[in-house]
């Protein structure tokens, strides 16, 4: 028996031998795969790799190695979520494994988890202190948020870590000269030049830091070792010129720059450095060439046709000066950040370091101060007199005037009544105006510029070379400037409102479309806040609209101050009545900031207004309570007057609000009147009237050449066209059009659909869609439905007169109302 028992373990350890040798265990095959995908990525063929090295994690979800290199490969790859993913299955086999941790705060910092990512590179250094990487990698993030100290720290552990790294160095020097602390940044780059003394990036640094602190020739010995090394440096020879700048060896410094200017023809620092250096050589040039003027008429001749030739090349690096300022006024900017950028550019160009900019309000009949780099400051605005503005424009044009001018020529005077005596005891000594270029109607002032020096040496000097050299490429400049300043406030007169200076309803519409795209796209709530000034016809009643008007500009401002700059956005909806878009924000989020711009309007005081003022405010959010850009307006709307019928001064969440009192605005102006004794007239305009917001959507599709689609909607049957079926139909179509969208009637019998950005092949089936809602719904006092068609006509497809493209689309419906066809889109103008 027990050999028997013997004999049968031995044949079952030969035949476990036998197979596992013939057939191939699961663990060897992952390894293969990983193995020959590890091959692949070493010859470069990614993609393939990555399919291996998925097969072998189908395989066996917990291969380590296949998942690490997954991660490693998607991170390369850009595709954070997938690689996060992997990541996170490998350290969760692996926990001790620094590099997993350094690859999960790498993935965190590039989904913007800040925290995470701090917390995955601290844990990948409590597990490994010597692993570099991870703390690279913190050192960055700390760098990039600004948090130096920290930064710094870490810089400093690396350095310690390879004492022969000149880079961890390097960025330390680059913290602290960010900060200003010049001898720490020396003593961190004379140690990485230790290391390294052929390092260029650390020479450049030490070079600029000897010139900063007044060791020019220390400085110039390093730039020519520089040089020497690499003579195509463009920092070496940029920072070799500026050191010849300072100690007046201009040809030597016009050498450097033409150089640099030979390699980079659109190098705006190096031809205005070259064109000063220029001037400074021509100078000199016109010296000698008195003392030479006697000595004899030939080289007179030579000298006066260098002198020409010489004023040539100025005049063309003078053009390119020109050209480039455009170039550069083009990028976007708002109004400020546009006349701060011609300020700051006019001041070095002229050598002012005191200025101010003063941008007009014609309506307050006011220059309000937009910059101000003054040594004491300026506190209020100043008036002018748009008048005597005018005249001074039409007599001077937009020359620059001086204090000495202002003082005593009357025009300028009268235009500035208060200029002189406010700014008499500040180093300003030069006024620059922009205005607006040409045409037959009355020029306007857009901003007055205010610059000077507080050394009179230097002030005598820039008027004279403004009369001297200056004065041509001067003007040219405030002519670029004039007319980059006029195409933005054309602009903003388009998309703002004009009395409180933010958006106005028609860009408001705009941007919630935008907004509400992003939210599908990113899947981020997005909350609107509708705001009204509680009693506000009182106050005007009480106070008279002027007072009205600076409530509306101070509760337009209160606003703007408490939403977050650059995210938020805020619209003048109509009246008294506000709008602010809050994207990525949930609806208790919404809550706070509603909350925070009640109390900020309730607590502002202001010797303008002879009493408080309040807001009440509804919220929305979009998709948790709307469904599209027309409800969202519509609820918001519903808890804004839910705010005021409660109470007023006090905000609403529309999920708050009683179902019993979500009245919606269509059912009070439609439900809920007699529509049988409603003329068509009294609830829709007639296509007359709305002509001219009709005309201005064509204007604007064909300036930013978008389509437009008209369609005309009525039943089928048309003996039984009727007031309440058009009114209940129009009911139907409001509830399912965009707020870009509007409705008007035709011949108290058509109903015409206006949608913007719809083009021949977009808006068809959509049109089928609605006479198919229309003919599903019953028609009020009718228990029998109706069914609808529909006739299209497209601008610019079938034709640009709107009168035309109405008739054509009438037209089509006539088509499809004595045929089988619900939907007619007319395209050939025989039809």
């Amino acid at each position: 028996m027990k050999f028997a028992i013997l004999r049968l373990t031995c044949a079952f350890l030969v035949a476990s031998a036998f197979l596992s040798f013939c057939l191939p265990s699961r663990a060897s095959e992952e390894n293969d795969l990983f193995k020959a995908g590890l091959d692949l990525q070493k010859k470069g063929k990614v993609d393939q790799a990555v399919s291996l090295y998925l097969a072998a994690v189908k395989k066996n979800p917990k291969h380590l190695p296949s998942l690490q290199s997954l991660c490693h490969i998607l991170i390369v790859k850009g595709n954070p979520d997938r690689a996060y993913a992997f990541c996170t299955a490998a350290a969760s086999l692996d926990s001790k494994n620094a590099a997993l941790h350094n690859n999960l705060g790498i993935l965190h910092t590039m989904r913007n988890q800040v925290d995470l990512a701090i917390e995955s590179f601290k844990k990948a250094i409590r597990i490994a202190p010597d692993y570099a990487p991870p703390r690279e990698n913190l050192a960055f993030l700390y760098s990039r948020l600004g948090i130096v100290d920290a930064a710094i720290e870490q810089y400093e552990k690396l350095a310690k870590l390879a004492p022969r790294s000149v880079s961890h160095r390097l960025a330390v020097a680059k913290l602290q000269l960010a900060r200003g602390e010049r001898k720490k940044a020396e003593e961190a780059l004379s140690q990485a030049l230790a290391i390294s003394p052929d390092n260029m990036e650390a020479n450049l640094l030490l070079a600029d830091l000897l010139a900063a602190r007044g060791d020019t020739q220390g400085a110039l010995n390093l730039y020519d070792r520089l040089l020497r090394s690499n003579p195509e440096s463009r920092e070496a020879h940029m920072g070799r010129g500026k050191t010849l700048l300072t100690l007046k060896r201009w040809r030597e410094a016009r050498s450097e720059f033409a150089w640099v200017g030979s390699r980079a023809p659109n190098d705006l620092e190096a031809r205005q450095l070259q064109l000063s250096a220029e001037q400074q050589v021509f100078e000199h040039q016109k010296r000698v060439l008195f003392i030479a003027i006697g000595a004899s008429a030939v080289l007179i001749g030579i000298i006066v046709a260098f002198l020409f030739k010489k004023k040539g090349r100025q005049k063309v690096a003078e053009t390119h000066l020109a050209r480039d300022f455009g170039a550069k006024l083009k990028e976007p900017r708002d109004a400020e950040g546009t006349v701060g950028f011609i300020l700051d550019y006019l001041s070095e160009y002229l050598e002012c370091p005191h200025n101010a900019a003063f941008l007009t309000d014609h309506g307050r009949k006011r220059l309000t101060l937009s910059i101000q780099n003054l040594p004491a400051r300026l506190q209020r605005d100043l008036p002018m007199a748009v008048e005597e503005v005018e005249r001074m424009l039409a007599v001077k044009g937009c020359r620059p005037f001086t204090m000495a001018q202002l003082t005593r020529d009357l025009v300028y005077q009268f235009a500035f009544p208060k200029l002189r005596d406010r700014l008499k005891d500040l180093p300003v000594q030069l006024f620059v105006p922009l205005a607006q270029r040409g045409g037959r109607g009355e020029r306007k002032l857009l901003a007055l510029l205010a610059l000077g020096t507080s050394d009179p040496k230097i002030s005598k000097k820039m008027f004279r070379d403004i009369k001297e050299k200056k004065m041509p490429i001067l003007t040219e400049l405030i002519d670029v400037a004039s007319d980059a300043l006029e195409d933005l406030n054309l602009y903003l007169l388009s998309v703002q409102d004009e009395l409180t200076r933010i958006f106005n309803k028609r860009a408001f519409l705009d941007r919630l479309t935008e907004e509400l795209k992003k939210v599908e796209k990113y899947h981020q709530p997005c909350s609107l806040l509708m705001m009204d000034i509680d009693h506000f016809k009182d106050w005007n009643d009480r106070y008279g609209h002027p007072q009205g008007d600076i409530v509306l500009r101070d509760v337009a401002e209160q606003i703007r101050l408490s939403l977050r700059e650059g995210i938020d956005i805020l619209a003048r909806y109509g009246g008294e009545e506000f709008a602010a878009i809050l994207p990525a924000t949930p609806e208790d989020a919404a809550l706070s900031a509603a909350e925070r711009t009640r109390e900020r309007i309730a607590n502002y005081k202001s010797g303008e207004l002879p009493e408080e003022v309040t807001i009440s405010i509804g919220i929305a959010t979009y998709p948790t309570h709307a469904r599209s850009d027309t409800q969202l307006v519509k609820l918001a709307d519903i808890a804004l007057y839910y705010s005021k019928r409660h109470g007023r001064n006090r905000c609403t969440p529309f999920s708050q609000i009683p179902d019993s009192e979500r009245i919606t605005a269509d059912d009070s102006t439609v439900t809920r009147r007699d529509t049988s004794t409603d003329s068509l007239g009294r609830i829709l305009p007639a296509l007359a009237q709305a002509w001219e917001r009709i005309q201005g959507e064509i204007t604007k599709a064909a300036r930013e050449r978008y389509s437009v689609s008209f369609v005309a909607v009525a039943p089928r049957d048309d003996a039984q066209q009727n007031v309440p079926i058009l009114l209940q139909a129009f009911k139907v179509i409001q509830e399912n059009i965009r707020l870009l969208d509007f409705v008007v009637q035709h011949r108290g019998r058509y109903l015409i659909l206006v949608l913007p950005e719809f083009g021949a092949e977009d808006v068809v089936e959509p049109a089928k869609e609605l006479v198919d809602l229309l003919g599903k719904t019953p028609m009020g006092l009718h228990k029998d439905t109706r069914p609808f068609c529909a006739g299209i006509a497209v601008f610019p497809d079938y034709a640009i007169d709107p009168d035309r493209i109405v008739e054509a689309c009438v037209r089509g419906l006539l088509q499809a109302q004595k045929g089988e066809e619900r939907v007619v889109l007319v395209t050939d103008q025989a039809n």
